[in-house]
């Protein structure tokens, strides 16, 4: 397991110490699941970007998507929503 100093703020070490406090859990537990839970939403934001960055590169290339699989999944989903 790595170790990573992280000098934080009085306040901010106040808020985490109280937390821990009250749900009983080690202020190291705490700050590791939210490190995890921001990182996941960072990666999340990133893929994001990076497929809304290749969208927009490939829009009107070959790469772009096929006109046949378009119609067929447009007349899809209106079949679905006549249904409904």
């Amino acid at each position: 397991m790595s170790h990573l100093h992280l000098p934080l703020s009085e306040e901010l070490s106040n808020r985490l110490r109280r937390v821990a406090q009250c749900t009983k859990q080690s202020s190291t537990t705490l700050a590791r699941e939210a490190i995890n839970l921001f990182l996941k939403d960072q990666e999340k934001k990133l893929l994001h970007q990076q497929i809304a960055s290749y969208a927009a590169a490939c829009a009107g290339t070959k790469e772009d998507i096929d006109k046949e699989l378009e119609a067929a999944s447009i007349s899809v989903l209106l079949s679905e929503k006549e249904s409904q």
